[in-house]
């Protein structure tokens, strides 16, 4: 099932997971492994209900509460996905991936400052989290602090020099430190760039400024 949905086969790995219940029908882990191919499908609520059945088996899965805090994120239920991922944490408080999923549905709340908060504790954990810097990056440009977002950018771009967003919002904390002339020549360089997922934004910014 594990191979299947890694190579994107859905309908065979939502089959496999299913078979294993048969087998077992009371083993939570192929619960919560069905209930993310449904959930990755699309299928939410009967997501959902898998993954309540994983929990009912096993309250203390930490990937369940995950999956269910995902899925609850999906149904915009802010509040319930917020429990659900706090759950998982707390019973894999290193987990950087359940910590990244938590600081999203922060910023989809608009609270600024928890995310920010679970942000710099992903780093602490894994340094090298390039999505969880750069996240923090883009909400401390926002926040008026260009020189640490310029930095944030920097450091993604040191690991993945091709990341799109990276070049794009290190452009925009340049410009806003006073460097119009670097920011300039990056967002040429973007929109020179056939495909670049900010093609579109840059060439906007070109002629504004």
């Amino acid at each position: 099932g594990k191979l299947l949905l890694m190579t994107g086969d859905l309908s065979g790995a939502e089959h496999a997971w299913q078979n294993a219940l048969v087998r077992e029908p009371s083993e939570a882990r192929f619960y919560v492994a069905l209930g993310t191919v449904v959930l990755t499908a699309g299928r939410v609520d009967e997501a959902i209900d898998i993954l309540e059945r994983a929990l009912e088996l096993d309250p203390d899965s930490a990937r369940a509460w995950a999956q269910i805090g995902v899925a609850l994120f999906l149904r915009h239920d802010l509040g319930s996905a917020v429990t659900a991922l706090k759950r998982s944490l707390a019973l894999e408080p290193e987990n950087t991936t359940t910590r990244h999923q938590l600081a999203m549905v922060w910023i989809a709340r608009n609270e600024r400052t928890a995310a920010t908060t679970e942000l710099r504790r992903i780093l602490a954990i894994e340094p090298e989290h390039d999505a969880a810097r750069m996240d923090l990056g883009v909400m401390l440009l926002a926040e008026g602090n260009p020189e640490d977002a310029l930095d944030a950018c920097d450091l993604v771009l040191q690991h993945d020099p091709a990341s799109e967003r990276a070049q794009f919002y290190r452009a925009l904390a340049m410009h806003e430190l006073g460097r119009a002339d670097e920011a300039r020549s990056s967002l040429e360089a973007i929109v020179a760039t056939p495909g670049h997922r900010y093609r579109d934004e840059a060439r906007e910014l070109l002629t504004q400024r």
